[in-house]
């Protein structure tokens, strides 16, 4: 649609003109790909635009083969987080095919603040994808000591093994951080 296009391009002043003559920010399926790709692409004024218009922040979008909420898209820029957050959009959505949490997502992106944005909004710390890998697991591949604090101190669990078998700390101990390492054991992680 139109305002697809626009919101794509981040045309605030063609946004704003489309949804003044009732052009839908939701698609005819309940998605809102002009939020989704607003949000993809930083513009800011847009999104906070169809917000306003009633685009619903929950409903997810097809975006190649998978199925996504916009805050997963999101992911990367603070105040987009906030004010989907604020709009409503739930932490604990994820990629509907995968189980890809959005936490996971900004773990995996090495992105500290989304990542206690996203706690503070209760976001499950513990949750799995379909590979049984938890948001603690993806900050222990990226080596993220400042994450993997911040997922510790809320409770991730350092001893989950994923469904290969692997625990964070088996990550981290094949790739030789010692003070992560160190700070699982801290934290409880079972050396054995």
């Amino acid at each position: 649609t139109a305002l697809i296009l626009a919101s794509d391009s981040g045309y605030t002043d063609v946004v704003d003109l489309l949804l003044r003559h009732k052009a839908s920010p939701n698609d005819k399926g309940g998605g809102s790909r002009a939020l989704l790709y607003a949000s993809k692409n930083g513009h800011i004024k847009v999104v906070q635009l169809l917000l306003q218009a009633g685009a619903n922040p929950h409903i997810p979008s097809i975006v190649g083969d998978k199925i996504v909420p916009p805050l997963m898209i999101a992911v990367g820029n603070n105040h987009k987080v906030k004010l989907l957050i604020s709009a409503g959009a739930n932490p604990n959505d994820t990629e509907k095919k995968t189980g890809y949490s959005i936490l996971m997502a900004g773990s995996q992106n090495a992105d500290v603040d989304i990542v206690n944005i996203l706690l503070q909004s209760g976001a499950k710390v513990n949750a799995v994808d379909q590979d049984g890998v938890s948001a603690l697991m993806y900050a222990c591949t990226r080596e993220n000591v400042s994450i993997i604090k911040s997922l510790l101190k809320a409770g991730a669990n350092p001893n989950f093994t994923r469904n290969d078998g692997l625990t964070p700390l088996m990550l981290v101990a094949k790739n030789g951080h010692v003070e992560i390492v160190h700070l699982l054991l801290q934290m409880g992680a079972d050396p054995n």
